[in-house]
C-alpha cells in the first residue's frame, strides 16, 4: 500500500522539490504551508503514516511544540526539515523524537534513505513496544508470581499473581527488601536460591515456603534467573502456589496411611493380586488364617491355598470378576499346616489388573452352628422360624414330638399349627402375637394351650424375636416352644396345698380367737364372782392383747405379719375404754408399718402393761388424761425406737411400782429381753418408756 508523507513546510520552491523527489520513488504526497493545520489534518486523516516538518518557523520553539501536540495524540514518525546541519537544530530535535532530520534541498538519495530509515526505526519502535506490551501483558496477568528484584532482595517490579500469592500490593513491596516484610518463612531457602543463582545462574524447582501478609504460609515452587537490567543484575523469579497441591499430597498421604492401617488391622483376610491370580500384597489376619508368612504369599498363585482337585470342581471366576461382576462363594481354603478351613470368598475387581479377594473364616460359624444344635436338642424346646413375607414357616422335630406328632404328620405351614391351639386360648394368643408385631410390646411371651395327637392339651410357653425392616415392618420371626404341662401341674398342686393351708390356718385363728374371748368371759364372771376381792383386769388385759392379734389374722387373711400402726390403735381403744380408765387422749406417731405375729404379740403385751400402769397410777383427775406412741424406724441402723408416753404422776413418785410385790415390770423385762431389745425409762418432763429393738426379718409359712 502507497504511504502518505504530510509536508509541512514553508518554502514553496524546496517543498515543489521534495515532493517530486518523494513521488517518484512511490511516496503519496500531500503538503502544506501553515504550521497551525497540520494537528487538524492528521486528526483527519489517518492514511498519513510520517511527517516531514520544517524547523524554519519564526520561532523555532514553535516547531518543538507542534511535534509534542502531534505525538501526544499520534504514534507517528516525525522527521524534521532543517536549514542547516546545526547543533541547536539537532539537540531540540533529539528532544522530541528520534527519527532523524534531513537538510531542506539535500539531493534525492539523502532524502529518500532518511525517509526510509525513519520508516524502519518506526517499524522496528512498533514491534519493539507491540514486543513489550505481550511481555507486559503475560508478566502482569500470569496466575503465577512473577517479582524482579535486585541481588540484594530489592523489589524492582511484581504482577498480579505476587498478589495473588502473597497479598502484597506494588505500593506496599516496591523499593522494599524482602527481608523487610519477612517473606521468606525459612531464611536458608533464599540462601540456596542466591547460591544457584551465583553458581549456575539460574534455578529450577526449588520448593519453599512464603510468609503472607495475613501471616498464613503458603508453599511454592520456584524458578529463577539472572538478568540484565539498566547495565545491573536482577533476579526475575517464577513462583507457582502448591499449596492446595501439597495439601492433597498430605491429604493423599493420611488417606493412604488410614486405608493401610484399615488393610492391615482387617479382621478379615484380604488378599490383593492380578487378573493371572499372582498375590500382590496381603494383610495380617490373612497372614493368621493361612499360616503362610507375608514373603511366602506374595508372588505366589492364589491357587496355593486351594486343594487342586476342589479347585478342578469350582474354578475362580476371574472372567465374571474382570468384567466388573463381584464373586461370592464359599470353599475352603487349605492352610500351611494342611488343615482346611471353610471361608466366605468375596471377590471384586479394584481397578485393572487389580484383584481383591476377601476372606471370612466360617470355622467358629460351624462351630457356633454345632453348640447351638446341641443345646436346642438338649434344652427339649421347639424350634420355629416364621418368613413373615412369604408365610412360610419352619418347625423343629422337637415341636412336633412335644405333641406326640411324627414331624410328617403335620405341614409346615403357620395356620395348620394355629389350628392346634385350644379354641378358648386361640384369640388371645393371636392378639398377643398381633400386639408385638406391631411394636407394642418390646418382647414376644405367649402362653397357651396345645391339641396332643391323643387329643389331650399341653401347655405351650412361646417365646420369640422378630426382624424388622428400615420401615419398621416385621419380616422374619423366630422363637422357641417349651412344653410346661408338668410346670403347671406341680403349679397346681402346690397352690392346691397352699389353698389347704390358708384354710387351716384361718380355722386355728378362728378358735383361738374365740378360745381366748370365752377365757376372757370367763375371767370377767370370775372376777364378778370374787366381788373385787382379787383385781384380775391385768390378765383379762393380757388375754385381750393376744386375742386381738389373732382376730385381725382371721379378718384380713394374713398368717405371718400384722400392720402394728391398726394393731395399736385397737388395742389401746379398748385400754382406755374400760370404767377403770379416765377419757385419755390418744396420740398415735407413726406410720403403717407390717410385723410379723411374733414381734407383735410381745408389743402388745409391753404397750398393754404399761398402759394399765398409766390408768392405775399415772393419770390425775385435775389434768387432762393423754397417752402417745411414737414410733421410728431407723433403716440405716437396723432397729426400730417405740416411745410410750402418758401425763399425771411421774413414775419414780409412786413407791407401789417399785415394790416386789409388783410383777409388772418384771413381764416388761423378759418381753424386752425376748425381743432382743433395750428399754430406757425419762420420767421428765413426762413419763417416758422407749424400747429399741431390732427390725425383724420376713416370716415365711
Amino acid at each position: 500500500m502507497t504511504k502518505k508523507i504530510l509536508l509541512v513546510e514553508l518554502g514553496t520552491e524546496s517543498a515543489l522539490s521534495e515532493t517530486k523527489n518523494l513521488r517518484k520513488h512511490g511516496f503519496e504526497v500531500r503538503t502544506v504551508d501553515e504550521p497551525e493545520q497540520t494537528l487538524t489534518i492528521v486528526d483527519n486523516d489517518p492514511e498519513v503514516s510520517l511527517i516531514l516538518l520544517d524547523t524554519t518557523f519564526e520561532n523555532e520553539n514553535d516547531t518543538v511544540e507542534l511535534a509534542r501536540s502531534i505525538l501526544s495524540k499520534h504514534n507517528i514518525p516525525i522527521v524534521f526539515l532543517i536549514p542547516q546541519p546545526e547543533r541547536r537544530y539537532t539537540e531540540k530535535m533529539h528532544q522530541v523524537t528520534g527519527y532523524g532530520f534531513v537538510i531542506k534541498n539535500s539531493d534525492e538519495f539523502i532524502l529518500i534513505e532518511t525517509i526510509n530509515t525513519a520508516f524502519k526505526l518506526f517499524a522496528a519502535h512498533q514491534a519493539t513496544m507491540e514486543s513489550e506490551a505481550k511481555y507486559r501483558a503475560a508478566f502482569m496477568t500470569s496466575p503465577d508470581s512473577i517479582n524482579i528484584n535486585r541481588i540484594d532482595g530489592l523489589y524492582v517490579d511484581i504482577n498480579e499473581g505476587f498478589t495473588a500469592l502473597t497479598g502484597y500490593h506494588r505500593n506496599e513491596v516496591i523499593g522494599k527488601l524482602s527481608s523487610d516484610i519477612d517473606i521468606w518463612a525459612q531464611p536458608e531457602d533464599r540462601a540456596r536460591l542466591i547460591e544457584g543463582l551465583k553458581r549456575e545462574g539460574a534455578v529450577d524447582d526449588l520448593e519453599s515456603v512464603f510468609q503472607c501478609k495475613d501471616g498464613s504460609l503458603k508453599t511454592g515452587l520456584m524458578s529463577a534467573r539472572i538478568v540484565t537490567l539498566n547495565n545491573e543484575a536482577h533476579i526475575l523469579s517464577i513462583t507457582r502456589d502448591i499449596s492446595s497441591k501439597k495439601e492433597t499430597e498430605r491429604q493423599l498421604q493420611k488417606s493412604e496411611h488410614r486405608f493401610r492401617s484399615i488393610f492391615e488391622q482387617a479382621a478379615e483376610g484380604i488378599l490383593i493380586g492380578n487378573n493371572q491370580g499372582i498375590i500382590t500384597d496381603t494383610n495380617l489376619s490373612m497372614t493368621q488364617l493361612t499360616g503362610y508368612s507375608r514373603e511366602e504369599l506374595i508372588g505366589n498363585s492364589i491357587n496355593m491355598l486351594f486343594e487342586p482337585n476342589k479347585l478342578a470342581q469350582k474354578p475362580l471366576r476371574y472372567d465374571l470378576v474382570s468384567s466388573g461382576t463381584t464373586v461370592q462363594r464359599e470353599r475352603s481354603i487349605v492352610t500351611k499346616s494342611g488343615k482346611e478351613l471353610p471361608v466366605i470368598m468375596n471377590t471384586k475387581k479394584v481397578e485393572d489388573d487389580c484383584l481383591q479377594a476377601i476372606f471370612h473364616d466360617l470355622s467358629e460359624l460351624r462351630e457356633s452352628e454345632e453348640r447351638f444344635r446341641l443345646a436346642v436338642e438338649g434344652s427339649r424346646d421347639g424350634l420355629w422360624d416364621w418368613d413373615l413375607t412369604t408365610g412360610e414357616a419352619f418347625y423343629s422335630d422337637r415341636i412336633a414330638a412335644m405333641l406326640g406328632y411324627e414331624p410328617t404328620e403335620l405341614s409346615n405351614t403357620r395356620d395348620e399349627w394355629s389350628k392346634l391351639i385350644h379354641p378358648e386360648d386361640r384369640q388371645t394368643a393371636a392378639d398377643q402375637l398381633d400386639e408385638y408385631l406391631k411394636g407394642k410390646k418390646d418382647f414376644y411371651e405367649s402362653t397357651f394351650r396345645m391339641r396332643a395327637r391323643d387329643g389331650t392339651y399341653r401347655w405351650i410357653t412361646s417365646r420369640g424375636k422378630a426382624l424388622f425392616n428400615e420401615q419398621g415392618t416385621p419380616t422374619r420371626f423366630v422363637g422357641f416352644n417349651t412344653d410346661i404341662t408338668a410346670q403347671k401341674k406341680q403349679t397346681a398342686e402346690v397352690e392346691r396345698l397352699l389353698s389347704e393351708k390358708e384354710h387351716l390356718l384361718q380355722e386355728v385363728n378362728h378358735r383361738v380367737k374365740n378360745n381366748l374371748a370365752m377365757i376372757s368371759s370367763l375371767i370377767n364372771l370370775k372376777q364378778s364372782a370374787l366381788k373385787g376381792k382379787v383385781d384380775l383386769s391385768d390378765l383379762k388385759h393380757q388375754i385381750n392383747a393376744i386375742r386381738i392379734v389373732h382376730d385381725k389374722l382371721h379378718k384380713t387373711q394374713e398368717f405371718t405379719t400384722i400392720d402394728f400402726q391398726s394393731y395399736c390403735r385397737e388395742l389401746l381403744a379398748e385400754i382406755f375404754s374400760t370404767p377403770a380408765s379416765p377419757p385419755v387422749e390418744l396420740k398415735l406417731d407413726m406410720s403403717p408399718l407390717a410385723l410379723p405375729v411374733k414381734t407383735i404379740i410381745p408389743l402388745g403385751l409391753i404397750i398393754n402393761e404399761i398402759a394399765t400402769n398409766a390408768i392405775k397410777y399415772g393419770f390425775t383427775t385435775d389434768t387432762q388424761a393423754r397417752f402417745t406412741v411414737r414410733m421410728l424406724q431407723d433403716s440405716p441402723n437396723n432397729q426400730i425406737s417405740l416411745s410410750l408416753t402418758n401425763s399425771g404422776r411421774l413414775f419414780e413418785h409412786d413407791p407401789r411400782l417399785r415394790s416386789e410385790e409388783t410383777v409388772g415390770l418384771r413381764l416388761v423385762d423378759a418381753l424386752v429381753h425376748q425381743l432382743r431389745g433395750t428399754l430406757q425409762l425419762e420420767t421428765e418432763p413426762e413419763t417416758c418408756f422407749t424400747l429399741v429393738f431390732p427390725i425383724p426379718e420376713e416370716e415365711t409359712l
